[in-house]
């Protein structure tokens, strides 16, 4: 679920929190204080005075509201897409409509995951070398009207053709990747832009005490509210998937279809009081360039420098020796990265095969694919548990220490919940403590068994999906 993160927080006695967020969560969290005079701080002041978060501007909250609407979108919109293109209209456990199979409907939802974490990198090019992030913005959350649209309408029951539903489906997903993509690119950059404050401020509360405003501690706190309003964005599916269940599914991307035109008009009515950074150019098409150069020498970076380029072949390059220095020490830190390739897949199987075999229990009225929930859930309930534990009461050292144990301890915990998860296929649901009554069963015989296995039924599908959050709050960290 996750679009930006941040490893800070929200709870913390030197920041103060949304009106939205502290009502009933928060009881010793101290309140923003009353400015009675603000000047730029000396150095001194600097390092003698407590820091606080700064006053965040209207357009930033603007901002905020418009990322959150697009993430309610999102989620809205991509939660029944394993049941309509796995299910047909035939089927009476789950809904559907397509009848693919689960192979195809699995396959299909990790083909729009990869495409819409490519697609940011075009969107950047584009955002920081012509159009600028406000009309790049605009143009991905049209893009994300355009999806929900053409999907919504041909989910509608007089569109019977599955020839048009396919069609549409593929043109929908081609078009929220786009959009996704072109979002994910420009809202967290755009969202601090909109600070303006870069030197300390020096704040005189009306009690006389003296405090510094400090811009990091106020971008933290502000990628931290977009942290919390994703995740909370992100229980919108379960009002779709109830939507799913109980109308049908135009009923449930209707949903997304007007939650998608909250950000377009904030954007519209806000536009002369934006922040607008003149695009100032993009250093992927040289960050290639010098990949390419390197490959020619197997992969030497060194091979990319001026000189060498000079003394080979006899050619000047656009860039100096220190940006090939910094591309080595970044390319060395994306190491790391590669455990992340696992570990998202294994994580992506909550929206596919775990809806699938959730599915395949006794259901009790509940959608087999309200089962997502589980993480956003447990991001919200339990990431500001977590980053008070590391970032309150440990020390600076210690918190360079929890930040690699935690990636370790979530690609663990991810391992485990896997494990637990073949065995509730191999042992519960093929040997049949999972599955629905057969049909063949008298009423006695039914009752019996639904006595037997209601209870491994109704949980054990949740207890792997729930792990979902809790291994990725902990990687997020």
């Amino acid at each position: 679920m996750l679009l930006e993160t941040c490893s800070f927080d929200i709870f913390s006695n030197n920041r103060h929190p949304p009106k939205c967020l502290c009502l009933g969560l928060v009881d010793d969290m101290d309140t923003q204080p009353t400015q009675y005079e603000k000047r730029e701080a000396t150095e001194d002041e600097v390092e003698n005075l407590r820091h606080v978060v700064d006053s965040v501007p209207d357009v930033v909250w603007v901002a905020l509201v418009a990322a959150a609407a697009e993430r309610f979108t999102f989620y809205a919109i991509t939660a029944p897409w394993q049941n309509y293109i796995q299910n047909d209209r035939g089927s009476i456990a789950v809904p559907g409509v397509l009848g693919l199979g689960q192979a195809t409907a699995t396959n299909i939802s990790n083909a729009f995951a990869f495409f819409s974490f490519l697609s940011p990198l075009p969107f950047a090019i584009l955002s920081d070398a012509w159009l600028g992030r406000y009309k790049t913005l605009c143009i991905s959350f049209s893009l994300n009207v355009c999806g929900c649209l053409v999907l919504f309408v041909t989910s509608l029951p007089y569109v019977t053709k599955d020839s048009i539903k396919i069609a549409g489906l593929a043109l929908s997903m081609v078009f929220l990747g786009l959009g996704t993509g072109g979002v994910r690119a420009t809202v967290s950059p755009f969202i601090g832009d909109q600070y303006t404050v870069s030197a300390p401020q020096l704040i005189v509360t009306k009690n006389g005490e003296r405090l510094i405003a400090d811009r990091t501690l106020t971008l933290q706190y502000i990628y931290n509210v977009l942290y919390w309003f994703t995740n909370i964005a992100g229980l919108s599916l379960i009002a779709s998937t109830y939507l799913e269940k109980a109308v049908d599914f135009w009923a449930s991307y209707l949903l997304p279809l007007c939650s998608v035109w909250i950000s377009i008009p904030l954007m519209l009515f806000w536009q002369k009081k934006f922040v607008k950074l003149s695009p100032q150019g993009n250093v992927l098409p040289q960050a290639a360039k010098v990949i390419a150069c390197s490959a020619r020498e197997r992969f030497r970076l060194d091979a990319a420098k001026p000189a060498f380029q000079a003394e080979k072949y006899g050619r000047e390059v656009e860039w100096d020796d220190q940006f090939v220095s910094e591309m080595k020490r970044g390319l060395i830190a994306c190491k790391v990265m590669a455990c992340f390739v696992p570990f998202y897949l294994c994580t992506s199987q909550i929206t596919n095969n775990l809806v699938s075999q959730a599915g395949q229990t006794r259901l009790g009225g509940i959608p087999n694919d309200m089962v997502q929930a589980l993480n956003a859930i447990a991001c919200v309930l339990l990431g500001p548990v977590i980053q008070k534990f590391s970032l309150s009461y440990t020390s600076k050292a210690w918190n360079c220490i929890w930040t690699y144990c935690s990636h370790d301890f979530s690609i663990c915990y991810n391992e485990y919940r896997d494990g637990f998860y073949r065995r509730i296929t191999k042992v519960d649901i093929y040997e049949g403590t999972m599955l629905r009554p057969p049909a063949c069963l008298s009423r006695f015989e039914e009752r019996q068994y639904t006595q037997r296995y209601q209870c491994l039924g109704a949980n054990t599908h949740i207890h792997p999906a729930s792990m979902c959050g809790d291994s990725g709050i902990c990687n997020l960290i």
